[in-house]
């Protein structure tokens, strides 16, 4: 975390045990039980205010529902002015729930329903960000007049993972370049064409692939009648491990931007969000196999999939630490049947106890909204803290109830 800020933000250690947002870990674990989802409000808001003062020409941000649906952090960033992108009609009823005004929603997918068209249409949000010539068709039928913005493909592979690379010609989200002018010309009249959308991927640490995009889209803005924004997407990165160079990114983004004739909206979620969230699990067993050191937590894979999803890599720390234990080095795995349930493959700790608690760090992001009941376990709780208090959100699911034995 930013070390420049005061101690009640983020994660701090204090005389050997871990806090977040000025509460020490043991007293939530204590309270809410393991494992555990816990998000600090205060740190959201430095971030936010962080993020979005680095940004020209913003129409507004549409923060990324998909990162993290919790209502606490939605009222958190609509109080900050936020705006959101959703991409189903849950993550529409959520953010209007969270008091997110209408007129800063956009909608995206490759998939919407007619009954989500029906509802996004009805709500007047901002735009219906279209993909499919059907998503067309059905608007000018049944909602003429509509806001709409048409997501670009601009196939520009942005140099991150295959699978969350949306930009590139191959991936299923919007429309080719050619489409883009005829299908406008076709609709122009049945729906009202507002302004054009791409989203290039997630995790793209270089500015380059969005100077790319831009000046391959360019030119459809300048053929739009009166447009009045360029959503140029997220996937703005975030290293789990170690920071990276944010303020030459901006700067060689910001003057292309500065320099369109509308605004921009941008669709900032990870970024804001991941090092605002935790999960602490509690150590079951620890055994050796084969010269491999295993600590089995409570936690599973069914909790936080993104290490077997993507192999990723999160930080993981103890909760507590006496400072003169032993250093081993773990397998930190989770009691789901499945090999790839696994958050750490060496990882080097203190010699770790039954009972301990361990801290996975950076999980405010595609976390819970990430989670399942895969071999039927009930989803952890969500807990929030700002400044030394805490408070549950969202309770623990509860495991199926055992009914009446059948005997056939």
């Amino acid at each position: 975390m930013d070390g420049s800020v005061k101690t009640s933000l983020g994660v701090q250690r204090i005389e050997g045990v871990l806090h977040f947002g000025g509460v020490p870990v043991p007293e939530l674990a204590e309270t809410y039980g393991t494992p555990l989802y816990v998000y600090d409000l205060a740190w959201i808001r430095h971030r936010y205010q962080h993020w979005v003062s680095r940004i020209p020409n913003v129409k507004f941000v549409a923060y990324s529902v998909k990162t993290n649906a919790n209502l606490a952090v939605l009222k958190t960033l609509a109080s900050l002015g936020a705006g959101a992108d959703v991409v189903s009609q849950g993550e529409l009823r959520q953010a209007l729930r969270a008091k997110i005004p209408p007129d800063k929603i956009v909608f995206a997918g490759v998939g919407k329903t007619p009954e989500e068209l029906d509802l996004a249409a009805a709500t007047r949000i901002f735009a219906i960000h279209v993909e499919n010539p059907g998503e067309l068709e059905y608007l000018a039928a049944h909602h003429p007049g509509t806001r709409v913005g048409i997501r670009v493909n601009p196939d520009v592979f942005p140099h991150t993972l295959q699978e969350i690379a949306t930009g590139s010609g191959s991936s299923k989200f919007g429309f080719p370049l050619d489409q883009v002018l005829p299908l406008y010309r076709r609709f122009r009249e049945k729906l009202r064409f507002v302004g054009l959308h791409f989203h290039l991927g997630s995790q793209i640490r270089d500015a380059a692939p969005y100077l790319e995009a831009i000046e391959k889209v360019r030119p459809l803005l300048d053929a739009l009648d009166h447009p009045e924004y360029l959503d140029i997407g997220g996937g703005f990165f975030l290293d789990y491990q170690q920071s990276w160079d944010e303020a030459t990114f901006w700067e060689t983004l910001s003057p292309v931007l500065a320099d369109l004739p509308v605004p921009v909206i941008v669709e900032p979620g990870r970024t804001l969000l991941a090092q605002a969230g935790i999960l602490v699990t509690r150590v079951l067993y620890v055994k050796e196999m084969k010269g491999i050191r295993y600590a089995i937590v409570d936690a599973g894979m069914n909790d936080f999939v993104r290490p077997a999803l993507y192999k990723q890599i999160h930080r993981i720390v103890c909760a507590e630490e006496a400072g003169n234990s032993q250093i081993l080095e773990y397998a930190v795995v989770g009691p789901i049947c499945e090999n790839t349930d696994m958050f750490a493959r060496s990882v080097r700790l203190e010699r770790l106890e039954p009972g301990d608690l361990l801290v996975i760090l950076d999980t405010g992001a595609y976390g819970y909204v990430m989670a399942s009941n895969y071999n039927l376990r009930p989803r952890p709780p969500e807990v929030v803290v700002e400044e030394g208090h805490h408070r549950l959100v969202h309770p623990r699911e509860q495991v199926p109830p055992i009914g009446p034995v059948e005997t056939g």
